[in-house]
């Protein structure tokens, strides 16, 4: 999702499947920083909420990805513009 500079805060969603037949990590990251870790019973699936902000110096990409092995899903995000970001 290509933003204008500025502050972001981003909700999304993720249904994800484990087709291994182990339990397995998954891993939904915005900008690459990981936001959400939930261990996944074997063959089982799971709807996951992920919740960041993104602070962009320049126009750019949002992105959001979710994976892990043998993990498979889908993504939903909506970027919100926001006056400031603060963490802490």
């Amino acid at each position: 999702m290509n933003e204008p500079a500025g502050n972001y805060l981003v909700v999304g969603s993720a249904s994800l499947i484990n087709i291994d037949g182990d339990r397995q990590v998954a891993t939904c990251s915005i900008q690459g920083g990981v936001v959400v870790s939930t261990d996944m019973a074997e063959n089982s699936s799971e709807d996951v909420s992920v919740l960041g902000t993104v602070t962009l110096a320049t126009a750019g990409n949002i992105t959001l990805s979710c994976g892990g092995f043998k993990i498979f899903g889908t993504t939903r995000m909506f970027v919100i513009p926001v006056a400031s970001v603060v963490n802490g």
